[in-house]
Formats: structure tokens, C-alpha cells, sequence
């Protein structure tokens, strides 16, 4: 019952997201200014390698051996939408924040934290929780109520 609303809410939220490829990502990703380790990683995460592509977006996120660009980070996450609890976390952390656009985006943040939380995530629960009781979203709260 709950995966096919967690479907229903993915149509829904996901159903205006602009259409993304994996080559798109990486093609905008300068390989000059790579270190060899990086961009060893980034041509394994080109050639599909799903722990790599994580690793990359990590890479991203903090800010390690790259300049940080949540953008970018959020955009190579997406690569693993839907099989990957951690790298829906870390797109609810970059929404949940604000690190890209205008400022945060606490619906969008709810749902990666959702997504996260029915694939297993530990803490996706209670940032999803954090998140509806700060906004005090009755959607999100009727689904954390559904769950007791």
C-alpha cells in the first residue's frame, strides 16, 4: 500500500522535472580540471558504474578534490533516482538546504527524504519528520501518521 503512494507521489512531484541523461551530466563536467583520482572515478561513473556515480556526486556535494557545486551534485545524483536511499537523502539535503536555486525547497526535500525512507534509509524517517513538523504540511504528516 505504501510503495504504490510513494508511486503516486513520485508521478506527481516528478512529472514536471526536466528530462536528464547521464551524458548531459557528464559532458558539462570539465575533465581539465580533474586530478587523475577524480577523474578516474569520472570516467567510471560515465562508463555506468553506480557506486562511482555516488562517489562522484559526493565528490560534488563537499566540495572534495572539485570545486563544490551542489548543482552538479544533485544533477549526478539523480542518475541513481530511485536505486540508490543514499543519493535520494543527499537530494533531500540539497533541497532541505538550499544549496541550489533560490533558496530551500522543503517539498522537494520531503520527498527524496520519503523515497530514501521506503528504500531503507535510517535517517530519511526522521528528516522527513523534521521537515513536516516544521512545515507543518498535512500531506507529509498524514503519511508519517499512516506509518505508525
Amino acid at each position: 500500500m505504501l510503495s504504490r503512494l510513494f508511486h503516486i507521489i513520485k508521478e506527481k512531484l516528478l512529472s514536471s522535472s526536466l528530462a536528464f541523461e547521464s551524458d548531459d551530466i557528464f559532458e558539462n563536467l570539465d575533465e581539465s580540471l580533474m586530478s587523475d583520482d577524480v577523474y578516474s572515478l569520472y570516467q567510471s561513473a560515465k562508463n555506468g558504474n553506480e557506486s562511482d556515480i555516488f562517489k562522484l556526486g559526493l565528490k560534488y556535494y563537499h566540495g572534495r578534490e572539485v570545486d563544490r557545486d551542489c548543482a552538479c551534485a544533485y544533477e549526478i545524483f539523480r542518475l541513481l533516482q530511485d536505486i540508490d536511499a543514499d543519493a535520494e537523502y543527499y537530494m533531500g539535503e540539497i533541497c532541505r538546504l538550499g544549496l541550489i536555486d533560490n533558496g530551500p525547497d522543503y517539498q522537494q526535500a520531503c520527498f527524496h527524504y520519503a523515497v530514501a525512507m521506503e528504500m531503507g534509509h535510517s535517517q530519511g524517517k526522521d528528516k522527513l519528520q523534521l521537515m513536516a513538523e516544521l512545515t507543518r504540511d498535512e500531506f507529509w504528516l498524514g503519511i508519517l501518521g499512516n506509518l505508525k
